[in-house]
């Protein structure tokens, strides 16, 4: 019964989209480009496995506590001390626990915290006149925010470790069967890094193919400089910097502020600092997103008003041609949304759309094959379990899923080596 687990997912990204739209108002002081930021993270055809998945919940809750840490931050006080100020330091350190208690990758949210309450005290410092400043508003320090932060992170990391048993990390190895930088050499780890960064941009603005599974054989090491995804990631990062760059110059800092909060939260999922379980998850870039669209909201609202200024071109026409830009992209989003919502509707659905563009992913061809033999298309299902088992012969699972398929088919010889192979791997495993 999927329907309530779909239902809190779609009401947690609803509340992420809310949050998105309002700290965007924070930092702009425009409801105009709040509008566009929030709208834009709402529609984003790669957040559909995050939102339709169940293990998804994991990001939608990490980004809504992290979000909301930032929403309790308050800009720069202009006068008079804050009431709440303790109330609220105790607030934004629970929210942050709570991120890092969702998903690993919370922990981003103990660098953007500090980072973005520096900016606002900056904006509204700033904004305030000497005479604001000198009727009591003080020094900003960002002594107590830190400490609370380094309460709750270290609250988390005890509570993790007495949870894993003395550690703080599980000693889990990935395979190249889900991770193929497992054994990549140097050169290939690092067009690698730029390879996974190119693709969530890629998959973010050009969404035509989204499937559950990127395994080996669904998608392959950059061995060159030239391959797509590479370029792409380094002209994202030669953009970024040049447009973070320009503003900056400008004393318009939340471009780079945007920039920065980008790397910080894709950061943990990026197998840079270490490798983890998956090698391209469209799930892992729900948090990173939250950025992007601000980011392109400001471009759109903010900056290219401010960087064409031209007495032919009036703010009338830009709103107007605006517009009609946020509606395409709307449209196409929630279109590619809806078409790729109705591949979640079962598993069958899910593996057969997987298949049809990865149709050598070892992954799917596994979960497709056991679809395939529940559902009576036993034949079929077996066929798709060879094929798996010989992309990698240590493919456990594949292998104990055909021995078991062969089994039940009256082919007890055949099934015999698949199940010993699958037994003594296990073994070796352990070992």
């Amino acid at each position: 019964e999927p329907a309530g687990y779909h239902a809190v997912n779609i009401a947690l990204h609803v509340l992420c989209v809310l949050l998105c739209y309002r700290l965007c108002r924070v930092l702009t002081a425009s409801r105009s480009c709040a509008v566009v930021a929030g709208t834009l993270f709402a529609v984003l055809p790669i957040h559909t496995e995050a939102v339709n998945n169940v293990v998804g919940r994991a990001e939608l809750l990490a980004t809504a506590f992290t979000l909301t840490a930032l929403c309790l931050l308050k800009p720069a006080d202009r006068g008079g001390r804050d009431r709440w100020q303790v109330v609220r330091m105790a607030d934004i350190g629970l929210a942050v626990f709570a991120a890092m208690g969702s998903k690993e990758s919370g922990v981003a949210s103990v660098v953007l915290v500090p980072l973005f309450a520096w900016y606002l005290h900056r904006c509204g410092e700033s904004a305030s006149s000497s005479v604001d400043r000198a009727a009591g508003g003080g020094r900003f320090s960002l002594l107590p925010l830190i400490v609370v932060l380094a309460i709750s992170t270290g609250v988390h990391l005890g509570l993790r470790y007495f949870a894993l048993g003395g550690r703080l990390y599980e000693s889990v190895t990935p395979t190249r069967m889900v991770n193929a930088l497992v054994d990549a050499t140097g050169w290939e780890r690092f067009l690698g890094a730029w390879q996974l960064w190119g693709m969530y941009w890629a998959k973010t603005f050009w969404p035509r193919i989204l499937v559950v599974d990127y395994s080996i054989n669904a998608v392959s090491v950059a061995d060159t400089l030239t391959h797509p995804h590479v370029l792409i990631g380094l002209g994202v990062t030669i953009a970024s910097l040049l447009v973070a760059g320009v503003a900056w110059r400008r004393s318009r800092w939340l471009p780079a502020l945007l920039c920065v909060a980008v790397v910080v939260t894709y950061l943990p999922v990026s197998n840079i600092p270490i490798l983890m379980k998956v090698f391209f998850a469209e799930r892992l870039w729900y948090g990173p997103s939250v950025w992007v669209a601000i980011l392109v909201a400001w471009c759109l609202c903010v900056g290219v008003p401010w960087v064409v200024g031209s007495r032919r071109v009036t703010a009338w026409h830009l709103r107007v041609v605006g517009v009609c830009l946020l509606v395409v992209a709307v449209a196409a989003g929630t279109w590619r949304c809806w078409m790729r919502n109705a591949e979640w509707r079962d598993n069958g659905t899910l593996y057969a759309a997987a298949y049809r563009d990865h149709p050598d992913g070892i992954r799917t061809l596994y979960g497709y094959g056991r679809w395939l033999i529940r559902t009576g298309r036993v034949e079929e299902g077996i066929s798709l379990l060879k094929r798996a088992v010989l992309i990698d012969i240590g493919f456990t699972a594949g292998q104990r899923a055909l021995g078991e398929a062969l089994l039940n088919t009256g082919k007890p010889k055949e099934a015999l080596e698949h199940l010993v192979l699958a037994d003594a791997q296990d073994r070796k495993s352990v070992v």
